[in-house]
């Protein structure tokens, strides 16, 4: 057996003893790393197959053939929903908090962070 045939049946044990949101979690721990290499592309293998025995719909980051480690995500149900960037943001009226939400008209609200800070 090769490589990553090895690792990749060592992942599938490792992941197969773990629960729905610790599953999430390990994908969550990817998400914007570098670098790549057998061992890890053997793991993010391993994992995605765990999606689909799982029955994850996953279909906002990926599909059967792959998906993107651009975006945490959290488990609702057996459904992926991407976990919004809520981080502060420098625009050019000032500084911001983006608070993502559906029930919002566009799906945001900009919250000014001081006082100079204002909507144009």
């Amino acid at each position: 057996m090769n490589k990553a045939f090895e690792y990749y049946d060592r992942f599938m044990k490792g992941l197969n003893k773990l629960s729905d949101e610790e599953i999430v979690d390990k994908f969550n721990d990817e998400v914007g790393k570098g670098g790549w290499g057998t061992a890890r592309a053997s793991f993010l293998g391993a994992l995605h197959e765990q999606f689909k025995l799982r029955n994850f719909d996953y279909s906002e980051i990926g599909d059967q053939g792959s998906y993107s480690l651009s975006r945490k995500v959290k488990l609702i149900g057996k459904k992926f929903k991407v976990i919004p960037n809520s981080e502060p943001k420098v625009l050019r009226g000032g500084i911001f908090k983006i608070d993502f939400n559906d029930d919002y008209e566009n799906g945001y609200k900009l919250t000014p962070l001081d006082k100079r800070s204002t909507l144009f």
